[in-house]
């Protein structure tokens, strides 16, 4: 891959800083999708973990894993995970669905690479009619995108379906999500039959929710900036707006500012996350985001040290409300704040930082009631 922009005497020749930020890998700790995309929560019958809803169709009785219904595999991530199931009862059957809201929307026309760790129970047993079954056989899910009533809504789009899902162990399936029709602030999961007209008992176990570390954009070697190996479609912008003819690989040298690259990627989806840009200039600049946030606020900025920096927030009426400690490293900073101590309204965050002046920034928390 050829390079993309030097510098002539190294990255500290251009504007004395280069911060570079790539998409992180996700942790268990960092709700991207939705607020819960790990599953977190305690193990219990007919209820899926918080921020998760059963769809209310007197059928969908979600369980949130290990051992309800003699589940006894572990959680391929985190502390827990669910289960949703099909049932062999008078054709045509039932199957499980439950949903939750996305923290970002799915937007028309553009492409999600993400994926799910996804198994069939070898153990899961209960009772139908009276009669003990194993829930053992394989099956699939469906994903689709909604607004509105997840009973009612007729503003539905299904995203994705699995092949057929029969491994006893935890396997991760790549998802790619393009919404055609709208888009989408709320996403199902439902469990289909592995095949029409083939009723049979399953325990589908979902863990992991995630989105794929391919959607890294920048790759940083010895002073030279590339974009990942067969992207294609490429957009340059400088401070948010389009640099006109900026469709190539090169980076357009514009001076100060920030710069993105919106591109297509090798899977085919376009690329055009928070993360992906860098910042050539003043290392003092930070970003937070998401804004209004729900549990998790993130904070990106450079520190040329490692000494320690606080972040305080207050409520609207200039109570401190929390207070912390933040552990920073020498270069680019990633750092996820939790916020589930704090009830919907305005706040401000202040951050003192050692050598800079302290920073005021506006935060809404907002809690949605299907959330809480």
């Amino acid at each position: 891959m050829q390079s993309l922009f030097s510098f002539p005497n190294g990255p500290a020749a251009s504007s004395g800083f280069l911060l570079l930020f790539l998409a992180a890998s996700i942790h268990c700790s960092a709700q991207v999708i939705t607020a819960n995309d790990s599953f977190e929560g305690t193990p219990i019958h007919n209820y899926p973990p918080p921020s998760w809803t059963n769809l209310n169709d007197g059928l969908s009785t979600v369980d949130t894993q290990p051992g309800v219904m003699h589940n006894t595999m572990p959680p391929s991530e985190g502390t827990s995970y669910v289960s949703m199931v099909t049932r062999e009862l008078n054709p045509p059957g039932t199957t499980e669905t439950m949903w939750a809201n996305l923290l970002t929307p799915f937007q028309k026309d553009k492409c999600y690479a993400l994926s799910l760790d996804l198994a069939v129970s070898a153990t899961d047993y209960g009772t139908l009619d009276w009669i003990d079954y194993y829930f053992n056989n394989p099956s699939r899910l469906a994903i689709y995108g909604f607004n509105g009533d997840c009973l009612t809504t007729a503003d539905k789009e299904l995203l994705w379906r699995s092949e057929v899902i029969s491994d006893f162990s935890w396997q991760t399936v790549p998802i790619l999500v393009n919404p055609r029709n709208n888009t989408y602030h709320r996403i199902e999961f439902q469990t289909e039959f592995a095949s029409p007209g083939n009723y049979k008992n399953s325990a589908l176990l979902i863990d992991h929710f995630q989105l794929r570390d391919t959607l890294t954009s920048f790759i940083h070697k010895d002073g030279l900036l590339e974009l990942p190996e067969n992207s294609s479609s490429i957009q340059w912008y400088f401070n948010n707006e389009a640099v006109p003819g900026a469709s190539t690989p090169i980076m357009p040298e514009l001076g100060t500012g920030l710069y993105r690259a919106v591109f297509v990627n090798k899977e085919g989806c376009l690329v055009d996350w928070e993360e992906n840009y860098i910042f050539i200039g003043n290392p003092d600049w930070i970003e937070y985001y998401p804004n209004p946030a729900v549990y998790e606020v993130k904070l990106k900025f450079y520190s040329d040290g490692q000494a320690p920096c606080l972040l305080y927030i207050y409520n609207a009426l200039g109570k401190l409300a929390m207070v912390r400690e933040l552990n920073v490293r020498d270069g680019n900073n990633l750092i996820p704040i939790d916020l589930t101590r704090l009830a919907t309204g305005y706040y401000h965050m202040k951050l003192l930082r050692p050598g800079m002046k302290p920073l005021l920034m506006k935060l809404l928390v907002m809690r949605d009631k299907n959330i809480e």
